[in-house]
């Protein structure tokens, strides 16, 4: 899963009973009888991810690619 920025806009908001919680930065509502709750990532976590999605662009491909791009 790839974090982003998320911009949601009034029309999302009014089409999913949203509520935003501007002190706290969530957004609260029911998507398929569930109560969700969408939090920001913290400096940590983003930092992280940051690390791994660098790291996931260094790897070396996979020996199947190789091969098909050398023939």
């Amino acid at each position: 899963m790839e974090a982003c920025s998320l911009l949601l806009g009034r029309p999302w908001e009014f089409d999913n009973d949203d509520i935003h919680h501007g002190r706290n930065n969530t957004y609260n509502f029911m998507h398929k009888g569930k109560k969700i709750t969408m939090v920001p990532m913290t400096p940590t976590e983003i930092v992280q991810a940051d690390r791994e999605r660098a790291a996931s662009l260094h790897e070396p491909k996979s020996k199947n690619h190789q091969v098909a791009n050398s023939v």
